[in-house]
């Protein structure tokens, strides 16, 4: 780069020349030796006498100030620019401060110039001042002068002015030192004669109710909810949108209040009404009634307006399960299927199927939705077909047997929309593991990777990657991904070629994966080398080390090459799967370079990926100050990364995390909790707008407990501190995965993600830690014991396990209590070890689950254990016994005990002393558990058998079967 003749050009007296200057000065000012004159010729052109070139020198000055050595002094020149004669320089140099400040909020000579400003002529320059002083309020030297400044603001005679100051004052009102004098000023805004600031009021009122004394949230009700019911319908938008954002941090009688008002509204003007439509999927559950909340719902859907009908009915399926009336609530979505509207019919029907997991008639409504499966109205079919995937895990099992029949005929539907959403429906029960439903499921999906209509082979593509984990035929679901991926349909092309980054984790072949996935990246269509890509980059961390290199410079030529169709995606994943290159220092340098594109979405995810990069090299530190060093190095990165605006940032969700976990582990006490305050603040921020916004904020949240969980930790080590940081490093990257473009990462991924989520619970992590160590304790005590078999299994089983998702670790649990029952004898010294297992097995709290394995491990040398022979000669026992057995008995007694789980109670024999019977066994009904258990035992509550063979035949080869497993052929004799 030739600084000398670009430095020449800004003279020239062609404007077509300086603007080629500042063009390069603009591109490459990072790379440029003396940035200081680089600096002086862009703010000289900013008053240049071709308006051009003057607009283009305060694009630049934008771009490049966070690269500027000596900022106060470059601060200084564009405050200078704002004493100019021209209005638009003056304008466009006020809007630059406001960017500039984001670089320079702590120097106490920017704060004095920005209280100068806030009494500038310009409006557009005090409008800027008050953005930039509320941006970084918190770092303001003295609080009070700024306070001060922006009191005043908030009288201005500009209602842009006072609009800043309504709008944001609520995200910095619990770090203001006058906070009566602040509501005060927030009353006068909110009765603005201008509509505009009115409405912007009501986002800060609402914001700064939450850090109110009671009275003051008394005080600041009546103005709210005299917003919400405003004339004005901008003002009235604004007030309930705000409140139903709020809602679910109101005390209960707000609430009250709050949804009295909003029900006023549901017949109101059709903007208000679409509004409220927006906020209700996620205030719904907070709304203090619900079953109102349902009713004003199907109300809406009968507006005439098809936006408001629209909005309404799409959401009747994500909050059925808050509705307490749910079998009326049923019968609304019933009726709404027979409604005149075409889109009203198709989206109630695919809301049926939210009804089976939360009513207990699910079975008997069934045959409703099997009905609706027949209709000749096609959206009706469509609809249904959605709705039976989702009801399917819920039914029972001769109703999962219909739903496959009906999903296999509305897969094979002669309208292509029906199809397609049946091939979506696939996806649950393809992971079926019962009555070869996966094989069947599986086998009419292979067959839609040829059906005629595109649409149809998409939605394919979408649930081979969602269910490949489940599917037994892996390899034939990747070869059909493949297959698709190199579709002549090019929309589908790019579909298949997005999810194979979610199915090539569970490849079997991961060799012939890599071989696939290179043939893709030679396809002429740039999104589709870009979503292979991903591919590649997913792939690495199952690799080995050969292959890793492979693939690592097959990336690296694309970067050579500069494919800008790609360089995003790369800039991106590089930081994931850095850890498992073997070429690090290569992809360093890569990234490096990648972060000084012109790009902003290559330029913005490659320093993200950097400050990924460093939070592994802390973790893998070999010193604290080591640690303290990466971990800086990164937090300045992801800071980087977020000064540059792209939509949904991911280095806004993380950076607040590591900047607040810095400080907690590193800064004084009172400093750690006021920025621990800060995070959850920061981060829902960055999430606003997202598609995935109620999981990020289920993310935030976990990270906050962490982070408190850290803080309230007595001493924290190198060791604990390394363990911390690579834990929390995953979760970013998985939540980073959420805030991806919504049209990107579509619902297929966004599950796929969910379900990949890691828990964020250190107490889990180090009872995982304590089961693993206890298990290895167990197998080596256990060494020359009946138990030895049992212990090291266990210990085997136990070792391979780490902190994953939620339904992950809950199968963990699952699979050992069945190992464990299958090899516990049941025996008066095992009882009480036997009862701890089935508790465990049931226990819905995950980290109780943990708590009593970790003690179930620490027994298992002390059980008695059942041998393969005594087992085999027991089964032999049971069949000459049971062949034997012709003894009858006076009575049977049966009877249902209540707890935390249901047991069947059989008592047989006469009483002894009037107080008891011979023989007494307790079955536990899930033991026995099929369809009809309990319509069977209703028939036989009360009355008086003399023999098993006059029970219900189902219920007798439960019973059988249950006895004979446990070993009590005494109970089996009398019975029979």
């Amino acid at each position: 780069m030739d600084q000398a003749k670009i430095h020449e050009n800004t003279f020239s007296n062609d404007p077509k020349e300086r603007l080629d200057a500042l063009r390069q000065l603009k591109n490459n000012f990072n790379f440029l030796p003396r940035k200081k004159e680089a600096w002086n010729d862009i703010i000289r052109l900013t008053i240049d006498s071709n308006k051009s070139v003057q607009n283009q020198a305060m694009i630049a000055i934008d771009s490049v100030f966070r690269f500027v050595p000596e900022k106060i002094q470059c601060w200084a020149d564009i405050v200078a620019l704002l004493e100019n004669k021209e209005f638009e320089l003056r304008s466009s140099a006020a809007k630059s401060l406001y960017y500039a400040f984001q670089y320079t909020p702590k120097e106490e000579n920017v704060w004095y110039d920005l209280s100068r400003l806030a009494k500038n002529k310009e409006k557009e320059v005090r409008k800027n001042a008050a953005y930039s002083l509320i941006s970084a309020f918190r770092y303001a030297p003295n609080k009070k002068e700024a306070w001060d400044i922006l009191h005043k603001l908030s009288t201005d005679v500009e209602s842009e002015v006072r609009f800043s100051i309504a709008h944001e004052i609520g995200t910095v009102f619990r770090h203001i030192p006058d906070k009566e004098q602040a509501l005060e000023d927030l009353f006068k805004l909110a009765g603005d004669e201008e509509s505009t600031v009115r409405g912007a009021t009501a986002r800060s009122l609402i914001i700064a109710f939450r850090h109110l004394s009671e009275n003051q949230q008394k005080d600041v009700w009546d103005p709210l909810l005299t917003l919400i019911e405003e004339e004005s319908i901008s003002v009235r938008e604004e007030a309930i949108g705000s409140v139903l954002s709020e809602i679910e941090y109101l005390p209960e009688d707000y609430k009250k209040q709050a949804w009295k008002s909003l029900h006023k509204l549901r017949d109101s003007n059709i903007a208000v009404q679409i509004t409220f439509l927006n906020f209700i999927p996620s205030a719904f559950q907070y709304l203090p009634d619900k079953q109102q909340a349902w009713q004003d719902l199907i109300i809406l859907i009968e507006n005439k307006n098809i936006n408001v009908e629209y909005n309404a009915v799409h959401f009747l399926g994500s909050v059925f399960q808050h509705v307490p009336d749910k079998l009326q609530a049923f019968d609304d979505i019933t009726q709404l299927t027979k409604n005149d509207d075409l889109n009203i019919r198709k989206h109630a029907s695919s809301s049926i199927g939210y009804v089976f997991e939360h009513i207990t008639e699910a079975e008997k409504n069934w045959e409703f939705l099997h009905e609706l499966s027949k209709s000749n109205d096609i959206y009706i079919r469509s609809g249904t077909a959605k709705s039976i995937g989702i009801a399917y895990p819920h039914l029972s099992g001769r109703n999962k047997k219909q739903a496959l029949k009906d999903i296999i005929r509305l897969a094979t539907d002669n309208e292509s929309i029906v199809r397609s959403e049946a091939a979506s429906s696939l996806v649950y029960f393809v992971s079926n593991r019962s009555e070869n439903c996966d094989k069947k499921a599986w086998d009419v999906l292979h067959k839609l990777t040829d059906d005629s209509d595109s649409s149809v082979r998409s939605s394919v593509a979408i649930t081979i990657s969602i269910a490949i984990e489940d599917i037994h035929e892996k390899k034939q679901a990747w070869n059909d991904l493949i297959k698709l991926s190199t579709d002549e349909n090019i929309s589908l092309k790019n579909k298949a070629t997005f999810s194979l980054q979610y199915a090539v984790p569970h490849v079997p072949d991961k060799k012939q994966a890599v071989e696939d996935l290179i043939k893709l990246i030679e396809e002429k269509d740039g999104n589709v080398r870009a979503n292979t890509v991903n591919a590649l980059c997913r792939i690495v961390p199952h690799l080995n080390e050969n292959n890793r290199s492979r693939v690592f410079k097959i990336i690296h030529s694309l970067i050579e090459n500069n494919d800008w169709y790609v360089l995003p995606d790369i800039a991106r994943s590089l930081g994931s799967v850095f850890q498992y290159i073997p070429e690090k220092e290569e992809a360093y340098k890569d990234l490096l370079r990648l972060k000084e594109s012109d790009n902003i979405y290559v330029k913005v995810p490659a320093t993200r990926s950097l400050g990924s990069i460093f939070i592994f090299k802390a973790s893998q530190a070999k010193s604290e100050e080591e640690y303290k060093k990466e971990l800086e190095s990164a937090i300045n990165y992801f800071e980087e990364a977020v000064k540059v605006s792209i939509p949904f940032n991911p280095a806004q969700f993380c950076l607040p995390f590591y900047r607040s976990f810095y400080t907690i582990i590193f800064k004084e006490q009172k400093e750690a909790t006021e920025e621990l305050e800060e995070y959850l603040e920061d981060a829902k921020s960055a999430i606003e707008g997202s598609e995935n916004k109620k999981l990020l904020i289920e993310a935030v949240q976990n990270l906050a407990n962490a982070l408190k969980e850290v803080q309230n930790a007595e001493n924290i080590n190198l060791h604990a501190m390394k363990g911390e940081l690579n834990f929390y490093r995953e979760y970013c990257e998985y939540a980073a995965e959420l805030m991806r473009d919504a049209e990107e990462a579509a619902p297929f991924a966004t599950a796929t993600i969910r379900k990949g989520l890691p828990i964020l619970d250190r107490k889990l992590k180090s009872l995982l830690e304590e089961i693993q160590e206890k298990a290895k304790t167990a197998c080596q005590e256990s060494q020359g014991t009946d138990t030895e078999e049992i212990a090291c299994a266990v210990s085997q089983k136990v070792q391979k396990w780490e902190i994953s998702n939620p339904a992950g670790m809950a199968e963990y649990i699952e699979d050992i209590s069945y190992s464990l029952k299958g090899k516990v004898q049941s025996h008066p010294e095992n009882e009480y070890l036997l009862r701890k297992i089935e508790l465990m097995k049931n226990e819905t709290d995950l980290t109780k689950k943990f708590q009593l394995l970790s003690y179930i491990i620490g027994e298992i040398p002390t059980i008695k254990v059942v041998s393969e022979e005594t087992v085999r000669e027991g089964f032999n026992k049971i069949r000459l016994d049971i062949a034997a057995v012709d003894e009858k008995i006076e009575k049977i007694n049966i009877s249902l005990k209540p707890g935390i789980r249901e047991e069947l109670i059989v008592s047989v024999g006469p009483k002894i002393g009037g107080v008891g019977f011979e023989h007494t066994i307790t079955i536990p009904l899930q033991e026995i558990s099929y369809s009809e258990l309990k319509e069977d035992l209703n028939k036989i509550m009360g009355v008086d058998i003399d023999r098993l063979s006059k029970l219900p035949k189902r219920l007798v080869e439960k019973i059988k079967g249950y006895l004979i497993k446990t070993g009590r052929i005494d109970i089996l004799k009398k019975l029979t």
